[in-house]
Formats: C-alpha cells, sequence, structure tokens
C-alpha cells in the first residue's frame, strides 16, 4: 500500500471513530465521554450503552448499506447520469 493512501485511510478512521464517540454525547441530556469510566455514573452508562450507542452503531450501518447499494446500482446499470464525477 502506498504511504499517502495508508495515512489517509488511517486518518478517516480515526475521523470516524473519533465522530462516532462525539455523536454518542449528544442528545436531549448532554453525556460527557468522562461519565463512562467505571468511576462515573451507572445510570449514564447504561443510557449510553443501551440507547446511544446503539442509535450511532445503526446510522453507521444503514449510511454503509446506502453506499454499497448506490455502488451495485451504478454498477449493474451503468446510469451515466449517476455517475459521481457529474
Amino acid at each position: 500500500m502506498r504511504p499517502a493512501l495508508a495515512r489517509r485511510l488511517l486518518l478517516m478512521t480515526l475521523l470516524l471513530v473519533s465522530l462516532t464517540l462525539f455523536a454518542t454525547t449528544l442528545g436531549a441530556m448532554r453525556l460527557p465521554l468522562v461519565n463512562l469510566l467505571p468511576s462515573g455514573d451507572e445510570m449514564l452508562r447504561h443510557i449510553w450503552l443501551t440507547i446511544r450507542l446503539p442509535r450511532v452503531l445503526l446510522a453507521l450501518l444503514v449510511g454503509a448499506a446506502l453506499a454499497l447499494s448506490g455502488c451495485v446500482m451504478q454498477g449493474l446499470f451503468r446510469n451515466p447520469l449517476a455517475d459521481p464525477g457529474l
């Protein structure tokens, strides 16, 4: 793998992980990641594990599925109007 490509891939992976963690802190009530440590509040950890983390992970999976289905449809139908270069 080329060094520039490896660096880009690493940067995008780190960005995805950091934005995923940031998205789990958003909601009706702010939930700092510090509260998820073992010394933090058990109720907030439960909220994070049962509500926020599954929501964000499902959003990631749905986005990946939509991207994959778009690639498959573009490959099958070869529609020039759906070209990503337009």
